[in-house]
């Protein structure tokens, strides 16, 4: 959640510590007139202490090919499984919506196909038993084509997306093999080369976590080109949050600098009496 520090708007503590130094961070905390004496910076400075320490916790993205293990390193989730009772189609059977019916149906995923409408005969997102290959529902694009898939508007998301997505394949031509392409919360971009399977394997997941955030995963060519070739089809997909807490450290800092501007603020409150 928002919040405003001196007409200022921050989302987290940490984009605060990035934007003021230590001294303005201490003026904003204390007022503006600068404290002359070291005991009356503890206060702040022990805020500032903590904040920084998530900072330099930040990790690198982590892959993953096995469900159990991302779900060992994930906290709540939401999964999408395409089943008939959201999306509305009929056993051995599949229906067709555009990008806005697509992301309105969950409500959990922006969707977009990333073909042409020129170069395809498809312009809609297939949901259900998409080619048998998946009888109890599935995701493709046309089941030939690339699409992007958004986390922004998430009910776990921050303004960086979320911190984890996981899915299933269920099916992965290759000419061309398809890939992750994968925009960071930070606006950085990584690709990332998907494994391919001609006949449903249910062991078969890919998954990603990052400590930046993601906000956006195009499937398709290498370096995030769109495609019309090979074939795509996903089940389960899976956003998820962080299950890491803020460490004993951190709390007790926090907790030290609260303590600290409220002594202060006591002090300075008898000393005017």
């Amino acid at each position: 959640m928002p919040f405003f520090v001196r007409a200022y708007r921050f989302d987290t503590w940490e984009e605060l510590v990035r934007h003021f130094s230590l001294l303005q961070f201490v003026t904003l905390v204390r007022g503006p007139s600068s404290p002359s004496r070291i005991s009356s910076w503890w206060g702040p400075l022990a805020i500032w202490a903590a904040t920084l320490l998530p900072i330099s916790a930040i990790a690198g993205p982590t892959l993953f090919t096995d469900r159990m293990v991302f779900d060992g390193a994930v906290g709540s989730q939401i999964v999408d499984d395409y089943s008939t009772s959201t999306y509305g189609w009929t056993t051995g059977n599949y229906v067709t919506l555009s990008d806005t019916d697509m992301s309105a149906a969950f409500g959990q995923t922006t969707y977009k196909v990333t073909v042409p409408a020129v170069q395809r005969p498809f312009s809609s997102n297939f949901v259900g038993a998409t080619y048998l290959y998946d009888t109890d529902g599935a995701y493709c694009a046309g089941c030939n084509g690339s699409f992007q898939l958004g986390f922004l508007t998430t009910s776990i998301s921050t303004s960086n997306g979320v911190f984890a997505v996981g899915l299933d394949i269920d099916y992965s031509l290759t000419n061309p093999t398809y890939h992750a392409f994968v925009t960071f919360g930070d606006g950085s971009i990584l690709d990332y080369l998907l494994p391919t399977v001609f006949a449903r394997d249910p062991t078969l997941f890919w998954g990603i976590t990052s400590d930046l955030g993601i906000m956006s995963i195009h499937f398709g060519d290498d370096g995030g080109a769109p495609t019309q070739q090979g074939s795509l089809i996903i089940d389960n997909l899976t956003i998820a949050s962080s299950a890491q807490v803020p460490e004993p450290t951190t709390f007790a800092l926090l907790g030290l600098g609260i303590a600290g501007i409220g002594f202060t603020g006591r002090k300075k409150a008898l000393s005017s009496h």
